[in-house]
């Protein structure tokens, strides 16, 4: 019989999509008065994968990853969520006001929160699946690549997004940094 027990902290990781890059900045500071400071962040990747959020969001859209440096617990993710959503519907009212967004999108900023452990990464979504476990409050997770033999494996489910080189090299980067922290503590 195994014996429960709590689990490790891991690495809050927030992935963010606009049409703005000056909204993606404004995200940074805002999420980091919530979460904390951001340790690592990626690139600014051209978000072309898929034409889901076009009719919302409009075209031409960027996508950073920020890893945060302070560890939560898994437990939190739920909670994470859903302040996120809040968030996106104020930084969709900031841009309105300051930025000139184009009145006909009805969404300018995607907040997915997740998180990395050394053998996975998670993400929270408001959509139920088949693979996909509740946490509460209408939110539920996935495990969206999981890390084997050195490399990041996608499952049928996985978002086009994260089967992208580029983005697995940075969670591997902030998979790094999560077991370089566990070291330390």
């Amino acid at each position: 019989m195994g014996i429960a027990k709590n689990p490790n902290k891991v690495l809050l990781v927030i992935t963010v999509f606009s049409k703005s890059e000056k909204l993606i900045e404004e995200s940074k500071k805002v999420l980091e008065k919530k979460f904390g400071e951001v340790s690592k962040e990626s690139s600014i990747f051209n978000f072309n994968e898929t034409n889901f959020y076009e009719k919302e969001m409009g075209s031409d859209l960027k996508l950073q990853i920020f890893g945060f440096k302070k560890l939560i617990s898994p437990i939190k993710l739920a909670n994470i969520k859903v302040i996120t959503n809040k968030l996106e519907k104020k930084l969709h009212k900031f841009a309105k006001k300051h930025l000139n967004i184009d009145e006909n999108i009805s969404r300018s900023i995607n907040l997915d929160p997740g998180y990395i452990t050394p053998n996975k990464f998670v993400l929270a979504t408001t959509k139920d699946a088949s693979h996909r476990i509740y946490l509460k409050k209408g939110i539920y997770a996935e495990a969206t690549l999981s890390y084997m033999h050195k490399a990041w494996k996608e499952h049928s489910y996985t978002y086009l997004n994260y089967k992208n080189k580029d983005y697995q090299d940075f969670l591997t980067i902030l998979r790094d940094y999560l077991k370089n922290k566990y070291k330390k503590d």
